[in-house]
């Protein structure tokens, strides 16, 4: 822990040192500038500034004491020794945190929990590179333990650190809280948009693109995932972009989700993206493909057929010159004897018998 305490000639040189505490001399610039610059360029994500100024008999209010400590270790008791809120020696905090999400949005919390409920909160944010700097306006909303700071991005610029200055502000004493954290820990990915999810061979393949990043790395070794099929997690361990699930039951369905962020070999994020939409996977059907076994039985086979067909005929053509059937009379004969009876019994013709008797000379006939 580092302190400095500020000449009391100076207001000016009083916040300008007890919040950037460093030696060096600093003109002409304002408080949040010199702040906001200092922090940039050296670099101090790790770290983060407080500072108490408490009111005098006279009604002023005077720098008490300033600290950089490291942002995951508050300060010890000592900093805080001597400190009296309502005649009670308290040690609050803030717990600041950001998160930056790939729609160029910064939102930042802190719990109120531990202070009065007569202090006012007021923030300022600034965007910073190597080259510039850039103010953010935040929108404040307070709940009864919490308060948010939510606010906008440049979506033209990349911007490798976030700063937020909180201010506490009470009747008794002034705080101010001042961390600085580098934007690919603080941002939240979009959910892994998946390409393919498909089961093939009884093979259960997963495709997704690399995940976009501010930090605008391109190694999709920087990127961890969590995966489940049908509530059951699966755990990636080769860094790829692609995971197959082995043996699994071609008829049954089954619903994927997953999550990434950026992995700890290269800049670890605190947050993970959300769940992707879920993804319900079935057999799918294969796309038609030409055989050429088909196409070999296909070529031989239909002469065949043909070939015996043609055979066929030609037997039964054969079949009836051998053996051909009984004539008989056609259909239109048999209609026209049905209809047109025109033969008649003929009456027999009487024949006139003569007999010869001879008497005498005289022949009679009869």
């Amino acid at each position: 822990m580092k302190s400095t305490m500020p000449s009391p000639h100076s207001v000016r040189c009083v916040w300008i040192c007890c919040l950037l505490l460093t030696t060096e001399s600093i003109e002409q610039v304002s408080y949040e500038e010199a702040q906001y610059s200092q922090q940039c360029h050296q670099n101090m994500d790790e770290f983060q500034v407080i500072s108490i100024f408490l009111r005098n008999h006279t009604g002023f209010m005077l720098h008490d004491k300033s600290a950089i400590v490291e942002a995951d270790d508050p300060p010890d008791d000592d900093f805080w020794n001597n400190w009296l809120i309502n005649g009670s020696l308290v040690r609050p905090t803030l717990n600041v945190s950001c998160m930056v999400n790939m729609q160029y949005e910064l939102n930042c919390s802190w719990n109120t929990s531990s202070w009065p409920s007569q202090v006012q909160y007021s923030t300022s944010a600034m965007l910073c590179n190597d080259v510039s700097q850039t103010e953010l306006h935040c929108t404040q909303n307070s709940l009864s333990t919490a308060s948010r700071c939510h606010g906008k991005t440049d979506a033209n610029k990349t911007h490798n650190f976030v700063v937020l200055r909180v201010n506490v502000s009470h009747q008794d004493f002034w705080y101010i809280d001042t961390q600085i954290w580098e934007t690919v820990t603080i941002e939240k990915l979009d959910p892994p948009q998946i390409i393919k999810s498909s089961i093939d061979s009884d093979n259960l393949v997963i495709e997704w693109k690399l995940p976009e990043s501010k930090g605008q790395t391109s190694n999709y070794k920087c990127f961890e995932y969590e995966l489940w099929i049908n509530d059951e997690r699966r755990d990636i361990t080769d860094k790829t972009l692609t995971y197959i699930e082995k043996g699994v039951d071609a008829t049954r369905m089954y619903t994927i989700r997953m999550k990434v962020k950026t992995a700890s070999r290269c800049k670890e994020s605190m947050y993970w993206s959300d769940w992707t939409t879920v993804v319900v996977n079935t057999r799918e059907k294969p796309p038609f493909e030409i055989n050429l076994a088909v196409i070999i039985t296909i070529a031989l086979g239909l002469p065949m057929i043909l070939l015996a067909f043609f055979l066929l005929c030609r037997l039964q053509r054969l079949f009836e010159k051998i053996f051909p059937p009984i004539p008989g009379p056609s259909r239109n004969i048999k209609r026209i004897l049905e209809k047109h009876d025109e033969f008649q019994a003929v009456p027999c013709k009487h024949i006139e018998e003569v007999a010869e008797v001879e008497e005498g000379d005289i022949i009679v006939r009869v």
